[in-house]
C-alpha cells in the first residue's frame, strides 16, 4: 500500500499497523483532535465525499499518497473507518508536526512519533499552517506563542506561516497546539536535537 508523507515524515499505516499500535499511535476515537487523516482505496466519488460529509468529515487537502487531511469534530472514528472505500483513518499524528530537520541528526521518523527538544539554545523556526487555519481567528497564534514561551507579539505572521525565535526546550511543546502544522528551521541546514516525549 502507499505511504503517507507529511512534512518529510513517512509512514505506511497498513504495513506498519502493528508498530503503530505498539507505539500507542492508534487512536480509539477522535476526542483528542479535530483533524483526521483518511486513506482511501481510490479517489472518492462525489457520493463517497457526501458520505464522509454526512459523518462530519471535511476534506481540507490531499496528502501523498491516497490520503486526505480532514477536519472532524465528532469523537467516533468507527463510522468513518467502516466505510467500504476507507482503507485507514486516524487522528493527525503529533509527530508529523516536526520535520526531520528538527530531529536528531535530521533523521526521518519511521512512525511519526512525537518529539521534544533537549537543548536551551535559541532557534529561529517557521510554523506552517494549512490554508483552512486562520492563526488569529482560531487562537492558534496565541497557543503557539504560549507553547514557545514567547509573546504573541514576537510571532511574525505571513500568509499561513509564523516565524518565531524560541528556546530549543520549547520545541516539543509546539506539537500540542491543536491545529495541524509543520515546524521547520528558518535557517537552512539547522539540526535540532530532539527526543521522544508525550504531550
Amino acid at each position: 500500500m502507499a505511504r503517507i508523507i507529511i512534512n518529510g515524515v513517512t509512514i505506511d499505516p497498513l504495513r506498519q499497523s502493528h508498530a503503530l499500535a505498539s507505539a500507542s499511535l492508534v487512536s480509539e476515537d477522535a476526542s483528542a483532535s479535530n483533524y483526521l487523516l483518511v486513506r482511501t482505496t481510490r479517489i472518492p466519488s462525489v457520493q463517497e465525499k457526501e458520505q464522509l460529509a454526512e459523518l462530519g468529515v471535511v476534506i481540507h487537502e490531499y496528502v501523498p499518497e491516497s490520503t486526505y487531511l480532514c477536519g472532524y469534530r465528532p469523537a467516533d472514528l468507527g463510522a468513518v473507518r467502516a466505510l467500504p472505500f476507507v482503507a485507514w483513518a486516524d487522528v493527525y499524528l503529533e509527530g508529523f508536526k516536526i520535520s526531520p530537520s528538527c530531529r536528531p541528526g535530521g533523521l526521518q521518523s519511521d512512525l511519526a512519533a512525537p518529539t521534544a527538544a533537549v537543548d536551551s539554545q535559541e532557534h529561529a523556526v517557521d510554523v506552517a499552517l494549512p490554508d483552512n487555519v486562520d492563526p488569529e481567528v482560531d487562537g492558534v497564534r496565541q497557543r503557539i506563542a504560549d507553547a514557545a514561551g514567547v509573546s504573541a507579539d514576537d510571532v511574525q505572521l505571513t500568509r499561513n506561516k509564523m516565524r518565531l525565535t524560541l528556546s530549543g526546550d520549547h520545541l516539543g511543546a509546539l506539537r500540542c497546539t491543536g491545529a495541524p502544522h509543520t515546524l521547520r528551521s528558518a535557517i537552512p541546514g539547522w539540526r535540532q536535537p530532539c527526543v521522544c516525549s508525550d504531550c
